[in-house]
């Protein structure tokens, strides 16, 4: 593919880069969606602030990229792509409102950032997530991730099995 499309115009919204100004919005879609629907404990939004400070800084220096799904004018979903090594790209805080899941707009956030891994050099992406996440999961193997790892963890109050995915993009 040529160049990144900077903005994708979907039926029920919109996709478009993050700034720093969707900060808050996305901090607060995440710390509703994980700790009231998911039960998780206040653990989780010290480290989304941390990793969102981290994201900030990867933007800022054009190392890394992020998006954010509008709906109504509002934040409705995040996507963020940063580096992890040299060569290696992150998948961090990728989140699609619940009303919103199952419209391939979690598909469409995917494809933003797939298109992006190029132009940032990343030749290898990585994510993690929960099993609870199962259409997340799937929607990784249906994007050319495999799974790399299972391990059962303690985290934000909550026993959870993490699983790791990597994609090659030696292909581009």
């Amino acid at each position: 593919m040529t160049g990144l499309n900077r903005s994708a115009t979907l039926l029920l919204g919109q996709i478009r880069p993050y700034t720093l100004h969707d900060r808050d919005a996305v901090e607060r879609l995440n710390k509703r969606y994980y700790e009231d629907e998911h039960g998780f404990d206040a653990s989780f939004s010290r480290a989304m602030s941390g990793a969102l400070d981290q994201i900030g800084l990867a933007i800022q220096s054009t190392t890394g990229i992020g998006w954010v799904l509008i709906d109504n004018n509002e934040v409705a979903g995040s996507l963020f792509l940063t580096p992890e090594r040299r060569g290696t790209g992150r998948i961090r805080l990728f989140f699609v409102r619940s009303d919103l899941q199952g419209r391939g707009l979690g598909a469409a956030l995917m494809a933003q950032c797939l298109q992006a891994a190029t132009p940032l050099w990343f030749q290898t992406i990585l994510v993690s997530t929960f099993t609870v996440h199962d259409a997340a999961c799937a929607l990784y193997l249906k994007s050319g991730f495999v799974q790399a790892q299972r391990s059962d963890c303690r985290v934000f109050g909550r026993d959870l099995m993490q699983v790791d995915f990597v994609r090659s993009n030696a292909d581009g």
